[in-house]
């Protein structure tokens, strides 16, 4: 089959590899759609042992099983379901099992790929295809985390920090959980009509006087960071969504 191959310093070849094999509890599912994330750009400068793509939706190909023929996201965190994480319901902190797909076992930019059973997520039918990856990283990361959030933070006025798709997603995810009263903040004005579109209204950058019983830093910039632990209300929370690999000293 074909698959793409990250070779770093911005390279990037299509190549013919061997075809995956399921291992026992696994499917073989033929991609779709797999959707680019900013945390790709590191493999396209450094390079890939496997096949990265971890924002992959599909359709499973495997006669028997329970799921042949449906429409699916991947989870990527390959968990063992047993531990206590597990139990808990945070199969992404597994205690037993470190692999992502697509990071250290090979992922989505091919067309197929093994996976676990457990990794499939059943996508409805109202879902289209192009709109399917969204559920995953961009609305999923963040609705996730709000989740998390959600019974620690008092009532009250909402900051999202960062429209960009983790930012979009936070509003999506936000509104779905009957929170109104969202601001959004970008250094970049061109990205405001999209987060008013979707029911945030825009709130200056430079303003630190507003408290906030909820702010979802989703940009990643450590000054953001720093800024929304000076703007939070009393008893409110910061969210931190955004990532960044450079180390971070708290102001």
């Amino acid at each position: 089959m074909l698959a793409a191959r990250f070779d770093g310093n911005k390279r990037i070849a299509i190549a013919e590899v061997p075809a995956p094999r399921p291992a026992p509890n696994e499917v073989l599912l033929r991609v779709k759609r797999t959707a680019l994330c900013g945390s790709d750009t590191k493999l396209w400068n450094k390079g890939a042992v496997f096949t990265p793509g971890h924002e992959i939706f599909g359709v499973v190909d495997s006669p028997g099983h329970v799921l042949d023929g449906r429409r699916c996201l991947v989870y990527i965190p390959v968990h063992c379901g047993r531990c206590v994480s597990c139990l808990h319901g945070d199969t992404h902190m597994c205690l037993t099992e470190s692999v992502l797909i697509g990071w250290n076992r090979p992922g989505g930019y091919a067309e197929a790929l093994a996976v676990p059973e457990q990794c499939l997520l059943p996508v409805p039918d109202d879902v289209p295809d192009d709109l399917a990856p969204l559920l995953l990283d961009t609305i999923g990361t963040s609705g996730h985390g709000l989740r998390l959030a959600r019974p620690l933070a008092p009532e009250g006025p909402v900051l999202v920090l960062g429209a960009g798709p983790v930012g979009l997603g936070a509003i999506v995810a936000l509104r779905d959980m009957g929170w109104r009263d969202i601001h959004v903040s970008d250094l970049r004005a061109a990205r405001l009509p999209l987060a008013q579109a979707l029911g945030a209204r825009p709130h200056p950058v430079e303003d630190t006087t507003t408290r906030f019983a909820l702010v979802a830093e989703c940009s990643g910039a450590h000054a953001a960071r720093n800024r929304g632990m000076h703007i939070v209300a009393p008893r409110g929370v910061v969210l931190l969504l955004g990532e960044n690999d450079d180390p971070w000293t708290i102001e």
